[in-house]
């Protein structure tokens, strides 16, 4: 069993989003947690030591040489025996690192963030990202797949030295979650500062250019005015977004809520969830928002489509489609019985994507 675990990720709110429940249970077991990822350092005492790193691409850059330099000496002087990566950018910058380290290297679990195989991603991205994951097999023992199209990518390709896993997600504890009273959607809305009367669309991503939040604050004008658009997250696209939406003229009916952890109060406050996203894994804001009693309106695209059920729970618009995504908006928006229907919550179905479902099948493949 491993001892010194180096937890890799894009940025550290992801990482306390999606992977504190793991850092406590393997903190608890007695293993010494360090973290590397971009972005603010939040205080975990669950991280014994944290490294900051300014990158925002993964690629052949000037940047990305400069962050696996950086990333060596770490490596080499901490002796990690197992690192776990999540992230597409900081798993190939940890990887490629990890080129330049004398055997025995530590063990390398890779949690895919979703492989860019969607057909609009086009083929020179797609062989690009290909070759890369080709060349860095080597220095990847496992693979944990979120979604059945990135498990049958991995295996179709043997991206992985020795094993390769599926998982439902990484789990959420839907024990938090559960449909708002009319007084809790009052009280939640007071608390972020949403208008009482606004019809609410919530969305809650990284802002980067694989959220597309662009084709969202472009659906905005052609959406009722009493709708709104509440975007959860951080990320290196956040300013780019602000100026998008004063540039376009609904920065008024935009709210910017942060890096707010509370994925609960924010979907008590909301009327839909959306999803932009051009590429995803398994979303559990997603996830989060059914258990909420929410209607989704996402993205056609793997991940997304693990959990919508189109005219079921939600619809699925074709990804990037301005106006077909504007067009599901409304159908909810003015069909309120249609609206109740589709957040019907459905406990048996969102079973399996719980963390007591999926916890412990992680933890055991982890500490192998």
């Amino acid at each position: 069993m491993p001892r010194k675990i180096l937890y890799a990720a894009d940025s550290f709110e992801h990482l306390i989003e999606y992977h504190l429940p793991y850092l406590i249970d393997l903190t608890e077991k007695g293993l010494e947690i360090h973290a590397v990822a971009s972005g603010q350092q939040y205080e975990c005492p669950y991280i014994m030591r944290s490294f900051s790193l300014p990158y925002n691409a993964s690629g052949i850059s000037t940047e990305a040489c400069s962050v696996i330099r950086s990333l060596i000496p770490i490596l080499r002087n901490e002796a990690y025996d197992l690192i776990v990566l999540n992230g597409n950018r900081v798993s190939h910058l940890v990887r490629s690192a990890l080129l330049f380290l004398t055997p025995p290297r530590p063990y390398v679990v890779h949690i895919s963030d979703g492989y860019p195989i969607e057909k609009d991603s086009g083929i020179l991205a797609r062989s690009k990202f290909l070759l890369i994951e080709k060349v860095l097999r080597c220095v990847t023992d496992e693979i944990f797949a979120l979604n059945p199209e990135d498990f049958a990518f991995a295996k179709r390709f043997k991206l992985y030295r020795n094993q390769l896993h599926g998982f439902p997600g990484l789990g959420l504890d839907l024990n938090v979650y559960h449909p708002a009273s009319a007084e809790e959607k009052s009280e939640a809305r007071y608390t972020l500062g949403i208008p009482e009367s606004a019809f609410v669309l919530l969305y809650i991503a990284d802002f980067t250019a694989r959220s597309n939040h662009d084709m969202l604050l472009q659906a905005l004008r052609f959406l009722p005015s009493d709708i709104h658009l509440c975007l959860l997250g951080e990320g290196p696209l956040l300013e780019t977004c602000r100026e998008k939406a004063e540039s376009l003229g609904v920065l008024p009916k935009v709210g910017f809520l942060g890096a707010q952890r509370n994925w609960s109060l924010c979907c008590h406050a909301a009327d839909i969830a959306v999803s932009s996203s051009l590429q995803e894994s398994l979303p559990l804001p997603l996830v989060a928002a059914l258990a909420s009693g929410l209607p989704i309106v996402a993205s056609d695209i793997r991940g997304n489509r693990s959990l919508v059920r189109d005219g079921i729970n939600g619809y699925l618009y074709p990804s990037g489609n301005t106006y077909k995504f504007a067009e599901k908006i409304i159908k909810i928006y003015s069909d309120r019985e249609l609206q109740i229907n589709l957040g019907q919550l459905n406990h048996a179905f969102l079973a399996p994507y719980s963390l007591d479902a999926v916890g412990p099948s992680i933890i055991k493949a982890l500490l192998f």
